[in-house]
Parts: structure tokens; sequence; C-alpha cells
């Protein structure tokens, strides 16, 4: 609790419009913590859609078993053996695939992302700040996600935030582009 308590310290002058956070106990204790190092009230949203990488029935296993020659990823599974996911598209029963978790950031970016870059462009603010709290594999697919939307070329690959840590995601509209979007 004290690593949220030294967040809501460190973004304490920095004027929050809004918290979106993971419903996941200790994702949703840091984003209250963040709301009440606020001076102003700033509404907190958890949404599923925030939530980590469901790995169903290979949450809690042990991950330790070798590949073996000649299994594809779901025999390993069928025999109990919990190997680590090495295709963007495994996943184990009852889960989801980095793909999936990547449609969820899609989701983000446009039902909770894109009114706020659409309200800021039409307020003509560059002054609203967001707060995401999430988790590490999610929160690399959500960036991956946005600079895709930049028209980048971006393959994700995710390599491990550091836990406890954050990530500043800074969006600039073009001018005239929200106009375009109907």
């Amino acid at each position: 609790m004290r690593q949220a308590e030294a967040l809501a310290s460190s973004f304490a002058s920095t004027k929050l419009t809004a918290i979106h956070s993971s419903p996941l106990e200790r994702a949703l204790l840091t984003a209250k913590a963040l709301q009440e190092g606020q001076s102003n009230f700033v509404p907190l949203e958890a949404s599923p859609l925030l939530c980590e990488q469901n790995f169903g029935q290979g949450e809690g296993q042990s991950y330790d078993v070798r590949k073996r020659p000649g299994l594809s990823f779901d025999e390993h599974i069928a025999q109990g053996l919990y190997i680590r996911a090495y295709n963007r598209s495994d996943k184990y029963p009852d889960g989801e695939s980095l793909n999936d978790v990547a449609r969820r950031a899609r989701n983000v970016i446009d039902d909770i992302i894109f009114p706020y870059v659409t309200r800021a462009a039409k307020e003509g603010t560059t002054d609203m700040h967001v707060a995401f709290v999430s988790h590490s594999i999610f929160i690399a697919e959500l960036i991956a996600e946005l600079v895709i939307r930049d028209g980048n070329k971006f393959e994700p690959i995710h390599r491990g935030l550091k836990n406890t840590g954050w990530t500043l995601v800074t969006i600039k509209v073009a001018v005239g582009y929200l106009l375009d979007r109907s």
C-alpha cells in the first residue's frame, strides 16, 4: 500500500480528469489511493476491459515444463503440460490469447480513450490527464495498439513491465483529424 500512496503523492500536483482501473484488488486499491491523493474529486471507474490476461486453467500452473518436440501447444495442455505460450494465438483452456488481450485494448481505445481525445479536441485543451491502472501484459498490449493506431507498424512483444511501475502516454491530435471522423 505504501507504493500506491507514493504514486498518489507523486501525482498530487497533476490534475486528473478521470481514473480508470482494472477491478482486480491490487489495481483498484492503487486507483483509489490515486483518487484520494487528488485535491479535487476525480471519478473512478473500474472496467473488466482493463484486467490482466486471463490465463484460464493455466492460472497458477507451473510453467517449468520444456516444450516437447512434435507436440503442439494444445497437445501439451491436453497432457497436463503447461508450457509457455509461444504464439500470440495460443491460450490455455478458458483463457485468453495475447490476440484476445489486444482486442480488449482496441475496445479500451475506442470506448474509453477516444472519447477523452474527442472531448479535449472539441474543448481545445491540451491539459487533460486520465489515469489508467492496470497490469503489465494488458498495458503492453494497450501501448502497442496505440502505436498501431498512430499508423506505425509495431509487433507487440511483451517483455514484461516493471511491477509497480508506471508509463506515461501522450496523445496528440492532428489539426482537423477529429473533424474527419464521424
